[in-house]
């Protein structure tokens, strides 16, 4: 401090010096063609304002120096550590089911956020729980529309962003995403399945079924979720080719399909569904009854107990002589019991009932009883079952 103020007070001694010796006095600076002058009480106040700005940077210098790493980032980064900390806090409370507080803590969160795209969802997912379908789609749209989140538009994200379209209803803006999205479609199973149910929505069967292709052929498909794709396709599209043409335009239509299709189970439901609803059972049994046997899959089986069937004794037969070598079975104990209900064989259907209950008690399954027994006029045992349910 005191060798600042004694330059300061050398500079003012030479400032003043001109003025005591009635002299301004003259610098002169040349440098080539270049010349400067000025006189000496100039030259000085540049120097002395230069000199504070100087010891003024200087210190600001030493001041950050002496700043920590975490107080430059709160100073540079406090709204994006704010948004971040929000959005932690909006993870958590979807985790712990408080949507509400979810939704706004990651809505006001994900424009500041690396995730944006993530926040969008979960935000689009906290509404649609609080059947807020309004902010659900609002939040849906950012996604779409928002640059930061369509920079990092996973797989995932394209899949969760097309379900929660299609779970309020929106099937074109489902469709259109995944069009904008395509070339991603053909590189991931759950996409090409996705693809499928979207078309099958919409009515476009033709497309479904060159998906349904392309979906047989990949190794990490579930069987279940192949089976229900191709019943909900083939199905939509035979009910419209019997409202627009006729009955045997099915038929022709399932000829023509390929023996491996012909073999599906999803395909051979969809058909037999198509059969009963036009009072074609005879033609049912034969369509159904190669595909009874000890390899027939958990869904297949209930599915086919859920058709209205009547007058299927060879279907009844055949799954009474499975029972045979496996009478504890219960899957194949339930498909015997509701169709013997439905045929009106209600003996056998209360023996095979009783059978199943000693092994387990389904909902759908002590449902179909309880009505058995009201038509019996045994109201007092079905009143039991009911009260069971509840």
């Amino acid at each position: 401090m005191k060798k600042i103020l004694l330059v300061l007070a050398l500079l003012t001694a030479i400032a003043v010096a001109p003025f005591l010796i009635d002299e301004k006095g003259y610098i002169l600076i040349a440098m080539g063609n270049l010349t400067i002058e000025m006189t000496v009480v100039s030259a000085l106040l540049m120097l002395v304002i230069g000199t504070i700005v100087g010891l003024l940077l200087i210190s600001i210098i030493r001041f950050g120096w002496k700043m920590t790493s975490s107080t430059w980032r709160k100073l540079l980064f406090s709204n994006e550590a704010k948004a971040n900390k929000a959005f932690q806090q909006g993870l958590g409370a979807y985790l712990l089911g408080d949507y509400q507080n979810a939704e706004t803590l990651l809505a006001n969160s994900a424009e500041k956020v690396q995730f944006s795209n993530t926040a969008w969802l979960f935000a689009a997912k906290s509404s649609d729980a609080l059947n807020n379908n309004a902010n659900t789609q609002n939040y849906l749209q950012l996604l779409v529309e928002h640059p930061d989140a369509k920079q990092d538009f996973s797989i995932e994200s394209l899949l969760l962003t097309a379900k929660l379209q299609m779970q309020l209803g929106y099937f074109d803006k489902a469709r259109q995403l995944l069009n904008d999205n395509h070339t991603l479609i053909g590189h991931d199973t759950r996409l090409i399945a996705l693809d499928i149910d979207i078309n099958t929505a919409l009515d476009n069967y033709n497309a479904a079924l060159d998906g349904l292709k392309r979906l047989r052929k990949r190794k990490d498909i579930s069987t279940e979720t192949l089976y229900e794709l191709e019943y909900a396709a083939y199905k939509g599209l035979y009910d419209q080719l019997t409202r627009d043409k006729s009955i045997d335009a099915v038929s022709s239509h399932y000829q023509s399909l390929s023996r491996k299709e012909k073999q599906s189970e999803g395909v051979v439901l969809a058909y037999a569904d198509t059969l009963i609803a036009n009072g074609l059972s005879k033609d049912f049994e034969g369509l159904v009854l190669p595909h009874i046997n000890r390899k027939s899959s958990t869904h297949f089986i209930n599915a086919l107990k859920t058709l209205p069937v009547r007058h299927a004794q060879h279907v009844i037969d055949s799954i009474q002589k499975l029972l045979q070598k496996n009478p504890d079975n219960p899957v194949w104990l339930s498909a015997l019991a509701h169709l013997c209900y439905a045929d009106k064989q209600i003996d056998k259907a209360q023996k095979a009932f009783v059978s199943l209950f000693k092994i387990r008690r389904d909902k759908a399954d002590l449902l179909t009883y309880a009505r058995l027994l009201e038509e019996q006029g045994e109201h007092q045992q079905a009143n039991r079952i009911y009260r069971e349910l509840n």
